[in-house]
This record gives C-alpha cells, sequence and structure tokens, in this order.
C-alpha cells in the first residue's frame, strides 16, 4: 500500500493535495455518464457560433473561413452601464470575448489539422494582446469542453474575460512565483518540474513541454509550458504559437484516445496579471489541461471534505497518470 497516503506541496497554491489511490478502488454507487459524440453537422442553423447564423442579440456573424472573436452578448463583466457603488459591492467591470476554434460545428482542438491549431494558438494570443486596455488587470483565456461540465453549445469555442481587478488566486499565484525568485533566482514552475522524476513528461514540441506535475489536483491533470521566460500568454513568438498548435492538438487527442471518448475538461491559460505589479516579471506562462473524468464513465467531483478544507483529494498517482498518458500521447502522434 506504499504510496497510498500521501500528502504533496502545491507550490502555486501553497497547500496539500492529498494523493489517495485507495479511493479509486471503492465501491462506485454513483452517478455514470456516456461520453457524447461529436456534432453531427458541419453547420447547425441553430448555432449562434456557425458563419452566417444571427445571433440572440441580432448580429449575423460573418462568413468566416477560419478564426473568429465577437464580445460575447452575454458577458458576466462589462465596463458599461456603471452601477452606485456601496459597501461590499462595485462595479463588475471587464470584457468577455468569445474565441471560435473553427467555422465547422463538428470540429474540436482534437480535430483540426496543424495549421488550424496554429491559427487557434495565434487567436488566443492575439486577443490577449487587444484585450490590454485601461482599466483591464488580468486577462484569462480558456476552454470549458463538454456538456458535463456545463458547456451550452458544442461549436468549437473557447472565451476570454478581462477583469479589472487581479483575481484571488492570481495574486497567490504571483506571490508564490515572485517569492521563490527572490529565494532561489529561478523560476518557481519551471524549477518545480525540472525537480520532478523523468517520467512526468509525457511529451513536447519545439520548446514546449508537457508533463503529468506530482501535486496534480485531478486525475489527469497536466502542465504545459516551455523553455524561454514567458509571462503573459501576448509575449508568445509566432515561433512559440507554432510549435504549440500541433501539440495542443496531440494532447487532446491524446485525452480522448486515453477514455475513448470526448473528454469533458477546462483548457487554462495561466497568465501573468496585467496591472504592471513588478512580480508579474517573475511568472511563468503555463497551459493547465484539467479532465474531469476520473474514467470514461465517472467525473471526478469536489466533495465534502475537499470544499471545507481546500484540500483536494486524488484518487490516482500522478506517477500512474503519466505513465498512461505517455502511451496515448506517442498513440496521438501517429493518428
Amino acid at each position: 500500500m506504499s504510496g497510498h497516503w500521501e500528502k504533496r506541496w502545491h507550490p502555486l497554491r501553497r497547500e496539500w493535495v492529498i494523493i489517495s489511490a485507495n479511493t479509486a478502488a471503492r465501491p462506485w454507487g454513483g452517478a455514470r455518464v456516456d461520453g457524447a459524440g461529436p456534432a453531427a453537422v458541419k453547420h447547425d442553423p441553430n448555432c449562434y457560433l456557425c458563419p452566417g447564423n444571427t445571433r440572440a442579440c441580432g448580429d449575423t456573424n460573418p462568413a468566416y473561413v477560419g478564426t473568429y472573436a465577437f464580445d460575447n452578448d452575454f458577458p458576466s463583466l462589462s465596463f458599461a452601464a456603471p452601477v452606485t457603488a456601496a459597501a461590499g459591492r462595485d462595479q463588475a467591470g471587464g470584457l468577455c470575448r468569445v474565441l471560435c476554434w473553427s467555422p465547422r460545428h463538428n470540429d474540436s482542438l482534437a480535430s483540426l489539422d496543424d495549421a488550424a491549431l496554429q491559427a487557434v494558438v495565434r487567436l488566443m494570443r492575439d486577443e490577449h494582446r487587444a484585450a490590454r486596455r485601461p482599466g483591464v488587470a488580468q486577462v484569462l483565456v480558456f476552454e470549458n469542453r463538454g456538456a458535463e461540465i456545463g458547456v451550452s453549445n458544442p461549436h468549437p469555442h473557447g472565451q476570454l474575460y478581462a477583469t479589472d481587478f487581479v483575481t484571488r488566486q492570481a495574486d497567490e499565484w504571483r506571490d508564490a512565483q515572485h517569492q521563490h525568485r527572490v529565494k532561489s533566482g529561478g523560476r518557481l514552475i519551471p524549477d518545480y518540474l525540472a525537480g520532478m522524476a523523468p517520467g512526468q513528461r509525457i511529451g513536447g514540441q519545439g520548446e514546449w513541454s508537457v508533463y503529468v506535475p506530482e501535486c496534480a489536483r485531478l486525475p489527469f491533470e497536466t502542465w504545459t509550458t516551455l523553455d524561454s521566460a514567458v509571462s503573459h500568454l501576448d509575449g508568445l513568438s509566432d515561433a512559440q504559437c507554432d510549435a504549440l498548435g500541433p501539440l495542443l492538438g496531440q494532447l487532446v487527442r491524446a485525452y480522448d484516445g486515453h477514455f475513448g471518448r470526448a473528454t469533458p475538461m477546462n483548457l487554462l491559460w495561466a497568465s501573468a496579471p496585467v496591472d504592471g505589479d513588478p512580480r508579474n516579471r517573475d511568472w511563468q506562462l503555463t497551459l493547465m489541461a484539467q479532465p474531469a473524468l476520473r474514467e470514461p464513465d465517472k467525473l471526478k467531483y469536489f466533495g465534502g471534505f475537499e470544499q471545507l478544507s481546500g484540500n483536494v483529494v486524488n484518487p490516482l498517482r500522478p506517477e500512474d497518470a503519466a505513465a498512461q498518458l505517455s502511451l496515448a500521447m506517442a498513440r496521438a502522434a501517429r493518428a
């Protein structure tokens, strides 16, 4: 039973992650999920993201043929219509953008060719750059994938939120990386990943490497970062974007191949805030993939202990996840 009850330090969150692989063997009487297949049609006349369709706001999408981005018609944040400040209240200022990866309704990051994937990464970078405007303190770019995590539209797309404040998590991660720089002179994430066993690195392309971190909070979580010291998503060069594109497609195909289904996940750019704080330069840009599955038909939930304590229990040893995903990455490279 060695290694079945461990706590591992998460260097960004500065908290313990509990690795308890024996919990995966518990009898399972809970909910099971069936993997939804890809959308059946290339163009859905009822989809508000497909080319040429009229959205709920009345605007009509152009007949775009590559990537496309527009302001979210139902934003969570806005600089418009300021509210009267009161105790504990303030304007939720910001921007929300929708980033379409492809004009085809039945595409995904797993099905796009290398050129299209490179265009997707460049779109993410360029949208991050464009969102740097007065009043914006942080820009978050991400994709939510899969109905199981609440995605309402299967058209391949991501989102951008630009906030007028630095989120609590980003402030914590920034301070952790800054303190590491002060104490060691290095960058926290590259130093942490370099100190892991070689088997935790499961793939790479150019300057980029994909790891299953030893502190993974979810069973098949991965971190993708590059050799260069880059703090912000909009700091990527064209060459760095173009190297990441095919690797990103390989990673998503690996997940789908491993689980035998389209994998519900959050794909998250951990990019430094843009508020001018000098600690931002100590941040290492990292792409975090967080699948919501523990097994093909079982979701990973945060239960009562995790919600109350803030400490997550991972039912799979990250070393075992890395071994499984390494094989899946090799198969995905040949696909």
